[in-house]
């Protein structure tokens, strides 16, 4: 009789285990664009010589590619010029997880577009130069999105992010379950 009912306890402990297999979290494009948005604006110096203020996040899904699309305005301010430019960054990323605070963020971002009204012609190795400051140091690891405690528990079970997948509906996150000490 405790055969029995040890071997039925054990069945139903290994269909609740079944029960508690992957999900998939999924992160709107304006999930991410608030994330991005409290973030900014994001202001940095590029040395002595300039600086430069990112905001204003417009974020697109790039799914064929796995990867999330951000515009943002830009203002550059040249120290010894005393005046301000407004412009344009375009960029794409790559998203990976961050298991010490449980962020998604951007990864390998590339420029795409860079515009600064006033400055052409010779000033391109210039605005290359400052587009790469702008994503080494101002988006290079952004956080775009914070997985709560909610996200990552389910039925007393803790998961993990495992897959991160850019679908039309947003940014798909498979949560996978983590075995039990």
């Amino acid at each position: 009789m405790i055969k029995r009912f040890v071997a039925v306890a054990a069945l139903g402990l290994a269909a609740c285990a079944s029960l508690t297999g992957p999900r998939t979290l999924t992160v709107s494009p304006g999930q991410i664009e608030q994330a991005l948005t409290r973030q900014l604006p994001l202001e940095r110096a590029y040395g002595d010589l300039v600086d430069v203020r990112v905001r204003h996040p417009v974020v697109r899904l790039l799914p064929d590619e796995n990867r999330i699309a951000a515009a943002f305005d830009i203002r550059v301010t040249p120290r010894l010029l005393g005046r301000s430019y407004d412009g344009h960054l375009a960029l794409d990323s790559a998203l990976r997880f961050e298991p010490q605070d449980g962020t998604l963020r951007l990864d390998k971002p590339r420029i795409r577009q860079l515009d600064v009204a006033g400055w052409a012609g010779g000033d391109a190795a210039v605005l290359q130069r400052l587009g790469s400051f702008v994503i080494e140091e101002l988006l290079h690891d952004a956080p775009v999105y914070r997985l709560s405690p909610g996200d990552l528990t389910y039925a007393g079970v803790r998961y993990l992010p495992g897959d991160l997948r850019v679908t039309p509906a947003g940014l798909a996150v498979t949560l996978v379950p983590q075995a039990a000490p």
